[in-house]
């Protein structure tokens, strides 16, 4: 697994309480829904669909807890503010995913033509497509893409046929 972004370190073993305490009973079909769009995303390496919906828990709880908490402060007490701030608090986990998907989305098209032309240089050269991916991932920019084809040659390293690899990756990439 990839390494947690500060915020969720900072509150990790709150979120993995939450995980194995509530995040049991959630239907696998939500579950599995929620896979494929981390999958897609590409947070489907730091967070499992079981850690997700604990995120979406805690966030809820917090923004419950801050609105609470700024309430009292204030000495006013706004039942609308608190539903509103309490459910932006469980719809920001969504709001992070979708604007992480489009920022992964506008860097794979971005660097898509880099990859396409290495490929085919090293092709041309005499490389097999095994071959040719490795250079390219060893040339091209850093970037989702490179994680991907990593992630197809750590798959071809493991035995997985190349097909499998590749249909793998057009899952994640399904854009």
């Amino acid at each position: 697994m990839d390494p947690l972004p500060s915020i969720l370190r900072i509150s990790w073993p709150m979120i993995t309480f939450i995980e194995y305490h509530f995040c049991a009973h959630i239907p696998p079909s939500w579950l599995e829904k929620t896979h494929k769009r981390l999958q897609e995303t590409g947070v489907g390496y730091i967070l499992n669909a079981e850690q997700y919906y604990a995120v979406r828990i805690f966030s809820t709880i917090v923004a419950f807890g801050l609105t609470v908490f700024s309430m009292q402060m204030l000495g006013s007490f706004s039942p609308m503010i608190l539903v509103f701030l309490t459910l932006l608090g469980n719809f920001y986990p969504q709001l992070w995913l979708s604007e992480v998907r489009s920022r992964r989305e506008k860097d794979i098209l971005k660097t898509l033509p880099v990859y396409l032309d290495f490929i085919t240089l090293a092709v041309e050269a005499g490389l097999n497509l095994t071959g040719a991916i490795k250079q390219a991932m060893d040339k091209g920019p850093p970037g989702p893409l490179r994680n991907e084809f990593q992630m197809v040659t750590r798959d071809l390293r493991a035995g997985v046929p190349r097909s499998d690899a590749l249909r793998r990756m057009d899952t994640r990439l399904n854009m």
